[in-house]
């Protein structure tokens, strides 16, 4: 479903993607390094081995903090409806993380709240009426 809004959202241009040095920019690459690259090193120290371990692109916590990251790059405001897979996943997999150990999933927590709270106010203001 993710796919198919990200597909929607860049056919009608809706989404660019370019980052100007921010501190938006810096919490973005930090994030997509995070999934991509330091959540398989952390799952594996922990004992995740694979092929059980959760991995970018397969699974879906490290790919929601890809998201967001991802989303933290781009230019202009994002259309809401991008962040609420990711959002609601990052909830879920935070119960995980509590729940069955998987320390790794805590990111989850800096990709959801910081995600949204700084991609929410990039939102278009109405104009005053």
């Amino acid at each position: 479903m993710q796919a198919v809004l990200f597909a929607e959202a860049a056919l009608r241009e809706r989404v660019a993607f370019g980052a100007t040095p921010s501190f938006r920019a810096v919490l973005g690459l930090a994030l997509v390094a995070y999934a991509a690259v330091v959540y398989p090193i952390v799952g594996a120290l922990l004992g995740h081995s694979y092929p059980r371990a959760a991995t970018f692109g397969v699974t879906p916590c490290p790919t929601a903090i890809f998201t967001f990251g991802m989303l933290l790059l781009s230019k202009g405001p994002v259309p809401v409806r991008l962040l609420v897979i990711p959002f609601l996943w990052s909830l879920v997999g935070v119960s995980a993380a509590l729940q069955l150990g998987i320390r790794e999933d805590l990111g989850l927590v800096v990709a959801g709240v910081a995600g949204v709270a700084l991609l929410a106010r990039r939102q278009p203001r109405p104009a005053p009426g």
